[in-house]
């Protein structure tokens, strides 16, 4: 029975996420490199509507009163951190979506390969935001090959996890 390569992308997507997340949370512990998930939403923060930002902000507020939930802040702070943790994870989903689309129009043996160098495209966008919007640790060499060689390997990973799927169907 052939899977959809939609569910299979999107569930691969989350699965292979998870190590992204370990690593990059091990990596902020360890060597004080910036945790993926909090500094994307930081600057999401930064570039949607203040109209938006106040909405959420306003309905944890008021959950959490609804609740009884105090410290109000500490409450808040969490809400936040679980919200960009779901959301990098949603990402990941998404980029697992497209990596089975890609995945489908290719010659199955090329997909880690494809992978690998989608891995280093999903590299961009958080670069771009540690190197020009002046977060702590932007600009570290170090930091770039640490977070290269983790979402390379995602990449290679998810490529390699779709091309095995592809050659079972087959």
């Amino acid at each position: 029975m052939k899977r959809s390569p939609l569910r299979v992308g999107f569930f691969l997507g989350l699965l292979t996420v998870i190590p992204v997340l370990f690593l990059t949370y091990l990596g902020n512990r360890w060597a004080d490199f910036p945790f993926v998930p909090f500094h994307l939403f930081d600057f999401a923060t930064y570039i949607l509507p203040p109209s938006v930002v106040d909405f959420g902000v306003e309905t944890v507020v008021g959950i959490a009163s609804l609740f009884n939930l105090n410290p109000l802040a500490d409450v808040v702070k969490w809400v936040g951190h679980i919200m960009a943790i779901f959301a990098f994870a949603c990402i990941g989903g998404v980029f697992g979506v497209i990596s089975a689309v890609i995945n489908s129009w290719t010659f199955v043996m090329k997909m880690p390969w494809i992978g690998l160098l989608f891995g280093v495209v999903e590299l961009l966008p958080f670069a771009y935001v540690e190197t020009y919007h002046g977060f702590p640790t932007s600009g570290s060499t170090v930091n770039l090959i640490w977070f290269t060689v983790i979402f390379a390997s995602w990449g290679l990973i998810l490529g390699w996890l779709l091309q095995e799927i592809a050659r079972s169907e087959a």
